[in-house]
């Protein structure tokens, strides 16, 4: 959903989706708390701080780990009828189109 947000919503191309750093609400492994936000340490910083001054619990991630997902991505452009792919660099693989 972060990924097709960024898109839509903040005009990223499909890489740039891709590579965006992530959050996500709740546990992430089993035992984890339900109420507190996972946060990669790429967007931590004043992003914690404003969430705990709001009473959010938060927990920082590693950048890039592999915990909140990944994807490869290929996209047609409607317009142009053009495929546009990209690749996750929270795990191996690649996007391809012909």
């Amino acid at each position: 959903m972060a990924v097709l947000t960024n898109i839509i919503d903040f005009g990223m191309n499909v890489q740039q989706a891709v590579e965006a750093p992530r959050w996500l609400h709740g546990g992430v492994r089993p035992g984890d708390p339900p109420d507190f936000f996972n946060l990669e340490g790429r967007i931590a910083g004043d992003v914690t701080k404003a969430l705990e001054a709001k009473g959010h619990k938060v927990k920082v991630l590693p950048a890039f780990t592999q915990v909140m997902g990944s994807i490869q991505l290929i996209m047609l452009d409607p317009k142009s009828g053009a495929l546009w792919g990209a690749g996750d660099p929270r795990a191996d693989g690649v996007a391809l189109g012909y």
